[in-house]
């Protein structure tokens, strides 16, 4: 058996000395009557109250030995005066008191105009019965009965709301289950007296709610105000309010008024509102301030079932001043509001020894995920609430069900594993959460709205996709193992056609690298001939030989690693050789895609390879040695170049130009060929090797949480950001102060992901105007990986930086997750 709370312990040791016991009893005399308040009043100090149990029956401990009067006081009904007893020291008293079923009304109480200020909770002389009623709910839901304490089982949350108080951004909550009377507890009513309801404590303030100690005090009576009100429109006959404020000389503190809100027949307590005053006007669009709603139990007691304190969350704004005709941002210096926090909590459950006196029905969100492709199974789909933990998955039936969840309106993501294998977004979607149970529906994308989506639309309406995963045969995913999909093309004369060693077969391929969770996906290949998909690491390989549909969107082909030889026509070599890139672009630096290259490999053979959309190839397995590019696009001039490959990875850009013919640089980099070569891997060297004047990391860009991208260049002393309406613009200072004053500004390149943002912005008159790209259509922030700053030409990467005339003065190169 469980050891008694302290509470009990305590109450048994001071009935030891002068105390009252009892039972109270219906009008008819025989009948108990449980939830009953009981108050012993003395000729000096403050009352003593108790609760009868569900027996009726109630003990109250006495201060000191004396005289008492007895009174009984139960919602709804005039209180009831009951014997006077005198207590000697150490004596227990024993008594019984009948109620009177005299019922009270408020169906006729009428608003008065004047305010009752000042005035002692206790003395019977507030406003109206209707404060004495509110009264009596507070003190009972503060009260514990002496047969069963009560269980209360409650959640306690904090919720981050964006700026608008929409949407739930952010949530956690933590689940309590304890003996109690108070499911929250505020500070003294002494103290928020003094200091008030919003403290501040250095960079931190502190937001309190009253509980039902603080309403019940002296100190809440004297410094506050109290009117009855009537709720607008067709509440004004079901509901009463007490309405009160703080006193005139509350003005120096943070105070709080507000509304008990009671049931006009029954006389019960409904809840309260209130909001804080002397508030900053910028606080005014979170509406700060809380609720507390009051909960009556089985056998009449009484809990405050549900609780919030709304509270605004301030950030620093960038200031802004004219130079010229030209916005220029400087350091922050005011205030916005940044986001709203809500705290909160509710009761879920309450026991009485082993009775369930009170269960929550708590929200629900019931989602049914619909496919009209068979091929695109809802089976398996994932949701989640952006900012919580709240994530469950679909079932057979494509069904999602979360429940209890707490009431609001979020911001929904919906996934599946082909989405996550493409790459593609998930879904998003506003979903407000209410008390009764939510129903959604949600349409899965078709199999060529997938390709078009991931590929783009005119190459997805005449070619397919391939996707899958590579994994070991025990199923675990196998990171950065090269994919190839490739086709034969046509036999064709390579070179001087009188020569019978140069003639060649043509292969198209497509080479990627499977990400960290095995899963890869190619675009470009083309529809009804036959595929083989290879993969070949140094746990194993794998070949299969597949057939996309001439309808056919999209085909799986996943992949398991063996170390015995694959099952298919295609020899695979022993030994892991070399990795070659090819990354094709254009004196700019903007990626070309469609790029065809035919590469003559080291031991004879040559592949003709198409970069596609991306402008990027990949030749896994090739032998160390001698390889001939040779380069050609509809535009640009084609050209031929021989460059040596050793074991390992090598990185050949490709810059093609319109006028001259392209140039080959080749990026030798060392180390294990099965680690991820990817745009990343740029960023992470030139990072660590200090490369870039200034690198930008993920975990910088969430540490200051701008609400633009472009805001995180502001304070670099290398560049100038200048704002004005919706155009933002980077220039080079390290360029423009080297330089005379008559010479042009430096605007700087912008690059996303490697491609040039296009510069439709324009600065100066007539044929002296400069082109220049908008930083104001930056990805958000919440999508960026990095972010290089090269604040002159001598620091630009050379495949990035341009040639002869076009080398660029300073650039940033953003990278997305």
């Amino acid at each position: 058996m469980a050891a008694p709370p302290l509470a009990l312990l305590a109450l048994a040791v001071s009935l030891s000395a002068q105390s009252v016991r009892g039972i109270v009893v219906q009008p008819d005399g025989a009948t108990r009557a449980a939830g009953v308040i009981v108050v012993a009043v003395g000729d000096s100090g403050a009352p003593s109250r108790a609760l009868t149990n569900t027996k009726g029956e109630f003990a109250i401990a006495l201060g000191k030995p004396g005289s008492y009067s007895l009174r009984a006081l139960r919602i709804g009904f005039r209180p009831t005066e009951g014997p006077r007893i005198t207590v000697a020291k150490d004596e227990t008293i024993r008594a019984q008191i009948q109620l009177n079923d005299v019922a009270v009304s408020l169906m006729a109480v009428t608003v008065k105009g004047d305010d009752v200020c000042r005035t002692r909770p206790d003395s019977g002389a507030l406003v109206t019965r209707a404060w004495e009623e509110a009264r009596k709910a507070i003190m009972s839901a503060g009260l514990s009965a002496t047969d069963a304490p009560l269980v209360a089982e409650w959640i306690e949350y904090d919720r981050t709301l964006e700026a608008t108080g929409r949407v739930v951004r952010g949530l956690r909550v933590r689940t309590t289950n304890r003996v109690t009377t108070h499911a929250f507890k505020s500070a003294p009513a002494d103290v928020l007296a003094e200091k008030g309801y919003v403290i501040p404590d250095g960079e931190e303030t502190s937001y309190h709610a009253p509980d039902g100690d603080v309403l019940l005090s002296d100190a809440f009576a004297a410094t506050h105000c109290f009117q009855v009100v009537v709720p607008p429109g067709r509440g004004a006959d079901s509901l009463i309010g007490v309405a009160f404020r703080p006193a005139r000389d509350r003005r120096d503190v943070r105070d709080i008024d507000g509304t008990f809100w009671l049931d006009r027949r029954s006389a019960e307590l409904r809840w309260m509102d209130f909001k804080y005053t002397n508030m900053p006007s910028i606080a005014d669009q979170a509406s700060p301030g809380g609720r507390v709603e009051f909960l009556r139990l089985g056998g009449g007691g009484w809990l405050i079932g549900n609780w919030s304190i709304r509270m605004p969350e301030f950030g620093r704004a960038l200031a802004s001043a004219m130079v010229g005709r030209t916005n220029v941002v400087r350091a922050p210096n005011t205030s916005v509001l940044r986001a709203i926090q809500v705290t909160g909590g509710q009761v879920t459950k309450v026991l009485r020894g082993d009775s369930v006196v009170y269960q929550a029905v708590g929200a629900a969100l019931n989602l049914q995920v619909i496919s009209l492709d068979e091929s695109i199974s809802p089976t398996g789909t994932m949701l989640h609430l952006v900012g919580t933990d709240y994530v469950a998955k679909a079932g057979a039936d494509g069904r999602i069900r979360i429940s209890p969840v707490l009431e609001g309106r979020y911001e929904a993501r919906i996934h599946t594993s082909i989405m996550d294998t493409l790459g593609l977004s998930p879904i998003t979607r506003e979903i407000e959460i209410g008390r009764r149970a939510t129903i959604d529906t949600v349409r899965l994308a078709a199999p060529l709205d997938m390709a078009r989506a991931v590929c783009g639309g005119g190459s997805a309406d005449h070619t397919g996709l391939v996707r899958g995963t590579v994994r070991d045969s025990v199923g675990a995913p196998i990171p950065n193992a090269a994919v190839q999909v490739s086709w034969f093309g046509s036999m064709k004369i390579i070179g001087d056609a009188r020569r019978a060693d140069r003639v060649g077969w043509s292969e198209q391929n497509v080479a990627v690298l499977s990400d960290e969770y095995g899963r890869w996906r190619s675009c470009g290949v083309p529809r009804g001939v036959p595929i083989t998909v290879t993969v070949k690491t140094d746990a194993g390989t794998d070949a299969r030989r597949v057939r996309m549909g001439d309808e056919q969107a999209m085909l799986a082909a996943d992949l398991v690693l063996h170390r015995a030889a694959a099952t298919t026509d295609i020899v695979l070599p022993k030994d892991n050789r070399a990795l070659v890139e090819l990354w094709a672009s254009d004196n700019a630096g903007t990626v070309l895609p469609d790029v065809t290259l035919d590469v003559d490999l080291p031991g004879g053979g040559t592949r003709t390879i198409n970069t596609g959309v991306s402008g990027h190839a990949l030749i896994p397995d090739v032998a160390a040695g001698r390889v001939t590019v040779r380069a050609r696009k509809i535009g640009y001039l084609p050209g031929r170049v021989v460059v040596s490959v050793a074991t390992g990875r090598n990185t050949i850009p490709i810059i093609m130009s319109s006028t001259g013919f392209p140039t080959l640089d080749t990026v030798r980099i060392v180390g294990d060929v099965r680690r991820r070569n990817d745009r990343f891997d740029e960023f992470d060297t030139r990072r660590l090797n200090g490369s870039a004047t200034r690198s930008i990391t993920r975990a910088e860009i969430e540490k200051r949480n701008p609400v633009d991208a472009w805001q995180m260049l502001t304070n670099l002393p290398s560049v100038k950001i200048a704002q004005q309406g919706g155009v933002v613009i980077a220039r080079s200072m390290r360029v423009e102060n080297a330089r005379l004053l008559s010479d042009a500004p430096c605007y700087m390149k912008v690059m996303v992901d490697g491609v040039l943002m296009s510069e439709t912005e324009s600065v100066g008159n007539g044929d002296s105007k400069t082109a220049y790209p908008n930083l104001a259509n930056l990805p958000p922030p919440d999508q960026i990986r990095g972010i290089e700053v090269f604040a002159g030409p001598a620091s630009i990467p050379v495949q990035y930086s341009g040639a002869g005339n076009n080398k660029w003065c300073g650039l940033i190169a953003v990278w997305t997750r």
